[in-house]
């Protein structure tokens, strides 16, 4: 008989300001292990965990940008929306509500900025509706107080 295991994909809210799932802005690198395990990999001041959760350290050790790009192991979810799964601009929709992005970034359209939330979504493509690229975000992100200053 084959016998087939489906992981319980484990859903992250993020709390704007705050966290992404378990992993809280300001943690240390031992907190966050102790939370979500050890990193896959580590480049400089980003720790790179389960399939898509990017953890940035500050230089005193403390985490100051969180990123969540799609993973097969968890999803995002902002006000309700998962975000990597609900069309891009209805995201925007919604966030708008809360604050204003950065109109004047030089990536608007692939990037989206929200400094008064510390809040940024990115996509590699720009929304072509034919070839159905670019209509959802690849990551979404959360920093520090100042961080996109």
């Amino acid at each position: 008989a084959l016998c087939v295991f489906r992981i319980k994909m484990e859903i992250f809210e993020i709390q704007l300001g705050n966290s992404i799932g378990p992993v809280k802005l300001g943690m240390t690198e031992t907190e966050v292990s102790n939370v979500i395990g050890a990193p896959n990999c580590i480049y400089g001041h980003r720790h790179h965990f389960l399939d898509g959760l990017m953890v940035d350290f500050d230089n005193e050790g403390r985490v100051e940008f969180i990123e969540a790009a799609v993973s097969e192991l968890f999803s995002t979810t902002l006000l309700g929306f998962d975000v990597h799964r609900a069309l891009a601009t209805n995201v925007l929709e919604r966030i708008q509500l809360e604050g204003n992005y950065d109109h004047s970034d030089p990536e608007l359209g692939y990037s989206y900025v929200f400094k008064e939330l510390q809040l940024s979504f990115w996509r590699p493509t720009l929304p072509d509706l034919e070839e159905g690229e670019g209509l959802y975000f690849q990551s979404v992100a959360i920093a520090s107080e100042g961080y996109f200053e």
